[in-house]
């Protein structure tokens, strides 16, 4: 339902009344209250049911995670993508390797652009914000010796 109402307002429909948010968030609620009364062994598992994880989702939450100042959430949600085959957009990919750039870890922002290469989205982030291929640049430069050897790109 959150996905829902996040979808709605990207989408740019007028804004919904207080009752009918109101109307949302207690229908929430009682999908989550009916999910721990099911099943109570971890919060993961327990909201893995009300939250669609696809691409359009891991974006978002990657684009807002950086606005937010939570570096953290961006590795982990890259991560989470990568681990699901999930291509994402070019904005995602290029907030992701800002990131990785910023809290220092080169061999990730090669792994990004090898994973970005394999599925194509590469390219168009390139084309898209030139920097993109000077954090690569940087980061093969801040490798250590025998990783960058490993390095195909």
């Amino acid at each position: 339902m959150l996905v829902c109402l996040d979808r709605w307002q990207a989408q740019g429909h007028p804004p919904m009344s207080r009752r009918v948010v109101q109307r949302v968030f207690d229908v929430i609620s009682k999908q989550v209250q009916q999910l721990r009364k099911r099943d109570d062994n971890g919060t993961p598992v327990r909201y893995s049911n009300i939250i669609t994880r696809d691409a359009w989702t891991f974006e978002r939450a990657i684009v807002r995670a950086r606005t937010s100042g939570l570096y953290a959430d961006v590795v982990v949600l890259l991560a989470q993508a990568a681990s699901r085959g999930l291509t994402l957009n070019t904005a995602a990919y290029v907030v992701s390797l800002c990131v990785l750039e910023e809290i220092g870890e080169p061999s990730a922002i090669v792994a990004c652009a090898e994973n970005m290469k394999a599925n194509g989205a590469w390219e168009k982030a390139v084309a898209k914000d030139s920097n993109v291929q000077g954090i690569l640049d940087r980061a093969l430069g801040n490798l250590p010796v025998e990783e960058a050897k490993d390095c195909v790109l």
